[in-house]
């Protein structure tokens, strides 16, 4: 009985998911779902901090692997957002990962990359003195810290670091 009901739940969430978006053309994320035990949801998509430090590749595979992206701020709210969740995410991290590069010319802007994986460019506010455009500091981390809390920062991608993954609300993870 609890099994018929839940299958009938997920066939209409699934039904819901494809059929709001032909009417309305969008659709609030309490209609599409929420988000799997263990991580947060804010506005459509879903957050989870990882702890255990990676590298900047690393980090991306290891996303990957729970079905999601490291995160990238879109938007300035998204990015205070990052900034406090992975505050209170982990104890003693002064910066994260987020999942954009610079170049090495040290442009003011990021190549990131979103949940669908396409590149779109952010302006973020950088912490005083970065980018350097030090060779090699191609990555780009995210201060945590109460004096650079929201500030951007580059870094070599070889460093460890914790990072946050991001997929869409709704996705179903067994």
């Amino acid at each position: 009985m609890k099994l018929t009901i839940c299958l009938a739940a997920l066939v209409t969430v699934i039904a819901l998911s494809q059929w709001c978006p032909m009417v309305w053309g969008d659709c609030p994320a309490m209609v599409i779902g929420s988000c799997s035990s263990g991580w947060k949801q804010w506005e459509r998509a879903c957050y989870m901090v990882n702890t255990g430090e990676a590298n900047f590749e690393d980090a991306q595979k290891v996303c990957a692997k729970k079905g999601a992206v490291m995160a990238a701020p879109r938007s300035q709210a998204e990015n205070a957002f990052l900034a406090d969740f992975l505050k209170t995410g982990t104890e003693t991290a002064k910066a994260s990962w987020v999942n954009c590069v610079t170049s090495s010319n040290a442009t003011t802007s990021c190549t990131c990359y979103g949940d669908d994986q396409k590149a779109y460019y952010f302006t973020p506010t950088w912490k005083t003195g970065d980018p350097t455009g030090t060779e090699g500091e191609n990555c780009v981390i995210l201060h945590v810290r109460p004096d650079r809390s929201g500030k951007w920062g580059d870094a070599v991608c070889g460093g460890s670091r914790v990072f946050a993954c991001k997929r869409p609300a709704g996705q179903l993870h067994f």
